[in-house]
């Protein structure tokens, strides 16, 4: 079927991406380069789940084939961050098998799977006391394929800010701002019920500063900047943004994530249309489980009526999955667990399934809770670098390494990944 959907497509005219052999991913690299591809499968004779990796290097004719561990080992490994990225154990299970192949490889390429996505790989402690990205280019991708497409160097011109939201907005100040920002996107009739939540979502005092000062450091670059503050970082605004040529987008606001099982105890899940669910399991779809809160968000999240016409301040990943967003290089989530989702064989269906939907090429997301000073000299550091002349990448794993420095604990710098 997916054979002659392309098929189809191809003869109506739209483009599609042609199915990448190991030649293409290896061809891509260069001599002191690899690629991983990590695989997770369920053994019906063992009755659990077994990891791989699948490595390319532009010297091999074929694939090299690792097996690595269990689900089960990985699941015994994770806990508190300052215990899981301060042992051996991930590297042991993850990278020491590999480690005969990879040899002097500098720029290691890697696509995670499964549980792996909650895995900050690049941060894994190693016997010698250091971490893999201290010795390693490490670079994370949605797939090995990746790397067969054409990029070429970034120049950034635009970028638009999110912070210092206020998530308790008047109906009519809500409908003032909507207002400033017509859009054409259709809302699915998923979205029509609302409810309310166990608490609401705190003002974020950081997040003004956070905000206003990388867009400091833009304008400095010569780099139009819109800021959106206050109650004009509505839904609306943002998705106004859709069809556009935005750079860069920073959200600096809460993000969320509710596992699937919780669903059915939050009450605004509840609140959502049946045709929320999927009909296979009637769970929720996983997209609606996790979002973004932008201005006006606790209306809605506290089961309060949303005028007609106005949308709710509650962004779900759903909603940012049917954007085009195709014109923006790099969106920057410096809020809560904005990488976690659903993991299945396909990905994780979260924010980053979503972005990634919608067109984005670079995703700066975080596995966990985010302490708010580390997270702002984080993403204040990271701007600084990128505008000083860094290349993307670059920047991100000197902010990292500043965090890191004056706060040694992986809690507060290793849960930040980068994903091409």
């Amino acid at each position: 079927m997916e054979r002659k959907l392309i098929a189809e497509m191809k003869s109506l005219g739209y483009s599609v991406i042609d199915s990448v052999s190991y030649n293409d991913v290896a061809s891509s690299l260069k001599p002191n380069e690899i690629a991983i591809e990590y695989v997770d499968y369920y053994h019906l004779l063992g009755k659990q789940t077994y990891y791989v990796a699948l490595l390319a290097k532009c010297s091999w004719d074929k694939p090299v084939y690792v097996q690595l561990c269990t689900e089960d080992e990985l699941k015994a490994c994770l806990g508190n961050p300052n215990v899981t990225y301060s042992t051996d154990d991930l590297y042991r299970l993850l990278w020491q098998p590999l480690s005969e192949y990879i040899g002097d490889s500098y720029t290691v390429y890697f696509s995670p799977s499964g549980m792996l996505h909650t895995i900050a790989l690049e941060s894994i402690h190693t016997p010698d006391g250091s971490c893999l990205s201290d010795k390693y280019n490490l670079v994370r991708l949605t797939s090995t394929r990746e790397m067969c497409k054409a990029k070429q160097p970034k120049t950034y011109e635009t970028g638009a800010i999110y912070g210092g939201l206020q998530y308790d907005v008047e109906q009519q100040r809500m409908a003032e701002v909507a207002a400033m920002n017509k859009t054409e996107l259709e809302e699915s009739p998923a979205f029509a019920l609302r409810g309310e939540d166990r608490g609401n979502w705190n003002y974020l005092p950081g997040t003004l500063a956070e905000a206003e000062h990388i867009a400091g450091i833009m304008r400095q670059a010569n780099i139009g900047c819109g800021l959106y503050e206050g109650d004009l970082g509505s839904e609306e605004s943002f998705k106004a943004l859709s069809g556009g040529h935005t750079d860069i987008i920073h959200l600096a606001t809460h993000g969320y994530f509710i596992e699937g099982e919780k669903a059915d105890m939050n009450d605004f899940m509840n609140s959502l249309s049946p045709l929320a669910r999927q009909k296979a399991d009637s769970i929720i779809d996983p997209l609606l489980r996790s979002g973004l809160i932008l201005s006006g968000g606790n209306n809605a999240w506290l089961g309060k009526e949303v005028p007609e016409g106005i949308e709710d301040g509650v962004l779900t990943a759903l909603e940012i999955s049917t954007m085009n967003l195709s014109g923006t290089d790099m969106v920057v989530m410096s809020a809560c667990e904005t990488g976690l989702g659903d993991i299945t064989s396909d990905g994780v269906f979260g924010l980053q399934r979503a972005f990634k939907m919608a067109g984005v090429q670079t995703l700066v997301m975080s596995l966990w809770k985010v302490d708010d000073n580390a997270a702002s000299l984080m993403m204040q550091t990271f701007y600084e670098q990128l505008f000083s002349g860094k290349a993307k990448r670059e920047a991100f794993n000197l902010a990292q390494a500043a965090v890191r420095a004056k706060y040694p604990e992986p809690y507060y710098w290793a849960g930040f990944v980068m994903l091409d």
